[in-house]
């Protein structure tokens, strides 16, 4: 089966493999207070997109889930599944998370929401973005692309290998560029990344990083970027949502709907 297909696992990023079941092996509760909701997210070149959240309330009886073994129980909380209609009656499951919350200080989902499509000139894309707790606006992220054989996971390590390469030819100085966190800066609706701030200690050197994406042939391309951009207020990622993200690149355009 193509590597579209396989599970991402954010929580527990492992080996690839799949999990494909006729839609009520994905429903049915994990446990006694499981709350489980579906909805269609919608459909991309023919293949029908559903979420799928299982939900343990609170409580004071120590609640998990368990999932297979029941040594791989996790506490009460929300696990979300994207399930996509591979073949009628047939639905693989491309992504799994859960939020445990927080008793060992590990990141926690604030949470779940619905996945959604955006529609762009050249493609259609699958999202995912669900945030973290914290001030980083880290987050859950995927996405995926289709042609007619199924989904295509967004390659974003393409961000990283861009913005590490920009960052070694920053204006030379006498002390090292000091780099802002850029989790979370991704923006799918522009198609852009940043603005990362820099600095060079001890000296008045300073900018944003900004790139500049588009989609071909069904991933992400670099088609510009700078290390002096400016940057200005907007919500970057999704609108519709209020999301911990005060600045956006200047002049970035919303290319998604």
């Amino acid at each position: 089966m193509d590597s579209g297909w396989a599970v991402q696992t954010p929580n527990e990023p492992g080996p690839i493999y799949f999990e494909c079941h006729p839609l009520q092996y994905f429903l049915y509760p994990t446990d006694p207070k499981d709350e489980v909701q579906s909805q269609i997210v919608g459909g991309i070149n023919g293949f029908t997109i559903y979420d799928v959240v299982h939900t343990v309330p609170p409580g004071d009886d120590g609640d998990v889930f368990h999932v297979g073994d029941p040594a791989d129980a996790f506490p009460q909380g929300s696990m979300k599944m994207i399930v996509v209609e591979r073949k009628p009656g047939e639905f693989c499951e491309i992504f799994y998370e859960y939020d445990e919350g927080d008793p060992d200080g590990h990141l926690a989902v604030v949470s779940v929401n619905p996945s959604y499509i955006l529609h762009f000139d050249s493609d259609t894309v699958l999202a995912t973005d669900d945030y973290f707790t914290g001030n980083a606006a880290l987050r859950d992220e995927a996405y995926w692309t289709f042609d007619k054989d199924g989904p295509i996971l967004l390659d974003l390590s393409i961000i990283d290998k861009a913005v590490e390469n920009l960052v070694q030819k920053l204006p030379g100085g006498p002390e090292p560029a000091q780099v802002d966190g850029y989790g979370g800066l991704f923006d799918i609706y522009r198609l852009t990344f940043g603005p990362l701030g820099w600095e060079r200690n001890g000296t008045p050197d300073h900018g944003n990083v900004c790139i500049q994406f588009a989609l071909k042939d069904h991933q992400l391309q670099v088609i510009s970027q700078t290390v002096d951009a400016e940057s200005q207020p907007g919500v970057r990622n999704n609108p519709l949502r209020s999301l911990p993200s005060p600045y956006i690149c200047k002049g970035a355009r919303v290319l998604g709907n």
